[in-house]
């Protein structure tokens, strides 16, 4: 905003009588507006994107050529085996040479006594692919179970500025028996294959690629476990104070990653070596324990003559008991996060002369470590393979400068590498139901938004058992016997370890820390991988904003034509605002437009309370006369806990998901202190012994949910909430009437308000009066 725009802050009379105090107004207002909360949204600092396909359901309009589905998690698609067989050494011959073993220059050529089925080749081809923001650099990797002689080969290929499609450029021929080779001359007017990245002359929006598998026999087809496109946009600023911003729960974390040196190799390539040596130790904490020189062989790329290449060592990775691939990251925080689940990360730098202190080099083009930790100040712990010997491979970086020669220098380009599947995912469709046991669609315990994140703890068929960060309750895990709860396994097989760090989403009480995320079954298709798009509940809320009608509709900007309708407290990451306009990110590394209208910023102060009890009705008199549905947490189908925790939710309020954890974070209240906003709490609701009131809570509840199951007993034995709308009157989700209601206290209870009483019964049932409020 230039100075003159503040006459819009002034009105239509101007201060230009008086010069003087025209000036001083005038800098009074542009020191204000240097200090005012700004959005900082992701088209600010986000330069980098890693989409992930993991999914069976990721690759739906994807063209597969000769491939098999495969039983999931254990892979993606394997190359279909040819039914028929050749005998070697006689293709070239006739039918009837073939069958007396003649030809026709005289001699027999004896059959071989083995028949061997033919190499066969599959392959998988993506549609065409929007990006979330234009780039200039993308990077294809992939995973695969590989044996012997089978090969996969990585094209991508990219629309320029006149909408024309590139030649496909090769990204890399990889063998698992080291034996990988990088294509060279690869150059049209589109851009530049360098090794295992394609720079372009200008931008490009658009993508698509290709994963060619060749199979060597049928007793181990190769077998495809993801494929990851990483893209930056070098153009974009680099925005140091996002870069180096710490998580609201920060804490000092260091991963035990043993120490190698590159140095001490006993070899003359060892200079050379940095990344197979920082993916050894990567290796050895995952417990997989390989010599860095077998390493180095087995990811060297031959044209090149080097071991750096990083699609090479991520698909190496990727042959094992892992999952690997080139990511990009924007931030320390994101970094951060990983850390903290356990996972190190080997990064790739680049710095200058004394640019980076306490490094063994002054300088480098390029070089690859180990980041292991943050020290309690926020610098980075790393393990540096070019250290001159074992002791001093532990080195620890300052965080801003790290964060240049990283973030600023190289993009964030990492490898992940995980021996879990991703125990981070994220729901995809508008919601998705949540129920109490895999198999049993009708009892469904609770609801996840879009972009509501998502803990994997295991599969089994089309659905996975997960826990919802975002929705915390005391009884997340009653399902579970305690054998179950520390395996993570369940008596269906099919088990995925549990994450080493169990974290809940934080909320509003005393008994806060008691919480556990809210678990249960939910369909593989609503998942998606999305480390950038969904909202971090442990992180920073800028750039951020949620829903706050009950339903609104997004505009794709790569998903056709098709409008999609979301609900109230769905939470978006902002790309960037065009007019009335906010282009978000969707799951799946997809983008839209939503009306700001329909949205609450998250990183704005929350208004006084008095307004924000306002908006709090306001925004539940938006599901009056909306049926009751079990479960439902939605505008799509709304429980009594569900509408309570999405309208506190519209407003920046995060409450647990059940009535008696809702009773257990608020403070009692007189009823003459109960204002707008407040909840009102009740036992033991009328016709409520069969089927319960909301996903439950305590006995009596739906036979074969998980509070059943469990048969854990809630001391206070509240079982409803509704909200106070003033007046004596409230608002409630009930099965009573099988909708959203707004009635009287009267109408409600049989007795006048002004009687009421804090604890008081009424017909058997207790009442309770609390607020969140201070």
């Amino acid at each position: 905003m230039s100075l003159d725009g503040f006459s819009i802050l002034l009105g239509d009379r101007q201060v230009g009588k008086n010069f003087l105090l025209e000036q001083i107004v005038r800098k009074v207002l542009f020191a204000l507006f240097l200090i005012m909360p700004k959005n900082v949204f992701c088209a600010d600092y986000m330069r980098s994107y890693a989409l992930i396909h993991a999914f069976p359901s990721d690759f739906a309009d994807f063209k597969k050529e000769n491939l098999d589905e495969v039983e999931f998690p254990k892979g993606l698609f394997s190359v279909r085996q040819s039914s028929q067989s050749v005998s070697t050494g006689t293709a070239a011959l006739r039918p009837e040479q073939r069958a007396s073993g003649s030809s026709s220059a005289g001699g027999s050529v004896p059959l071989p006594q083995v028949s061997e089925a033919m190499p066969t080749t599959g392959t998988l081809t993506s549609p065409e692919i929007k990006a979330i923001f234009p780039f200039d650099r993308i990077i294809l990797s992939a995973n695969a179970v590989l044996a012997g002689e089978d090969s996969m080969t990585l094209e991508i290929q990219i629309k320029n500025s006149k909408e024309q499609w590139s030649r496909w450029f090769n990204a890399g021929i990889f063998r698992g028996n080291g034996q990988s080779e990088s294509q060279k001359e690869q150059e049209d007017g589109s851009g530049k294959m360098e090794v295992d990245v394609l720079k372009l002359n200008g931008t490009s929006e658009y993508f698509r690629y290709k994963i060619t598998f060749k199979s060597g026999g049928a007793d181990s087809p190769a077998v495809l476990k993801l494929a990851a496109i990483t893209y930056a946009n070098s153009l974009r600023t680099y925005y140091e104070k996002a870069a180096l911003e710490k998580s609201k729960n920060f804490r000092p974390v260091k991963l035990d990653v043993p120490k190698i040196s590159q140095a001490i190799q006993q070899v003359n390539y060892k200079g050379d070596i940095c990344s197979p040596v920082s993916l050894a130790m990567v290796l050895s904490y995952y417990g997989i324990y390989e010599n860095p020189i077998d390493v180095a062989a087995k990811v060297y790329d031959k044209p090149e003559n080097i071991y750096g290449n990083w699609v090479f060592n991520t698909a190496y990775a990727g042959t094992m008991s892992l999952y690997s691939f080139v990511a990009a990251i924007n931030t320390l925080q994101e970094a951060e996060k990983l850390l903290m689940k356990g996972i190190p990360l080997i990064a790739s730098i680049t710095f200058g002369p004394d640019e980076l202190k306490n490094s063994p080099m002054n300088n480098t083009k390029g070089h690859l470590l180990v980041i292991k930790g943050f020290d309690k100040k926020g610098n980075v712990i790393t393990n540096d393979p070019a250290a001159p010997e074992e002791k001093t491979v532990e080195r620890v970086y300052d965080r801003a400068e790290f964060a240049r020669a990283w973030l600023k220098n190289k993009f964030g380009v990492s490898y992940i590498i995980n021996p879990r599947f991703f125990d981070e995912v994220t729901v995809k469709s508008s919601y998705a139901d949540i129920y109490s046991e895999n198999g049993v669609p009708k009892l469904i315990e609770t609801q996840a938004l879009m972009n509501e994140k998502l803990r994997l703890l295991e599969t089994h068929g089309d659905r996975a058992r997960v826990e919802a960060l975002e929705q915390t309750t005391m009884a997340g895990t009653a399902a579970l016997r305690p054998e179950q709860r520390a395996s993570g396994s369940s008596s269906a097989g099919g088990s995925v370890p549990l994450p080493k760090v169990s974290e809940a989403m934080p909320t509003t009480g005393k008994n806060s820390k008691k919480l556990v995320p809210y678990a249960g079954w939910i369909q593989l298709k609503n998942l998606a991988v999305d480390m950038a798009g969904g909202f971090d509940p442990f992180g920073s809320a800028q750039g951020y904003c949620v829903v706050k009608d009950k339903i609104a509709e997004i505009e794709p900007d790569n998903n056709g034509n098709k409008k999609i309708t979301v609900s109230a407290g769905t939470k978006f990451r902002i790309l960037e605002k065009t007019g009335a306009k906010l282009k978000i990110m969707i799951p799946g590394g997809k983008s839209g437009f939503i009306n700001e209208k329909h949205v609450n910023y998250l990183n704005k102060p929350l208004p006084s309370a008095e307004i924000l009890r306002k908006k709090i009705i306001e925004a539940t008199r938006q599901f009056l006369g909306d049926k009751y549905y079990w479960g439902g947490r939605s505008g799509f189908g709304i429980d009594c806990s569900g509408l309570v925790n999405i309208v506190y939710r519209i407003n920046g309020i995060e409450l647990s998901r059940n009535a008696d954890d809702q009773f257990s974070a608020a403070k009692s209240i007189s009823r003459e202190n109960l204002k707008p906003g407040d909840l009102i709490f009740s036992t033991g609701e009328t016709n409520h012994a069969s089927k319960g009131v909301h996903p439950v809570r305590n006995p009596p509840c739906p036979k074969g949910t998980a509070a059943a199951a469990s048969g854990r007993l809630i001391s206070n034995g509240v079982n409803h909430v509704m909200l106070y709308a003033g007046n004596g009157r409230l608002i409630e989700a009930t099965q009573d009437a099988g909708s959203v209601r707004e009635i009287s206290f009267m109408e409600k209870f049989g007795i006048d308000f002004a009687k009421a009483k804090n604890g008081m019964t009424i017909n058997g049932r207790k009442i309770y009066f609390r607020t969140v409020f201070k």
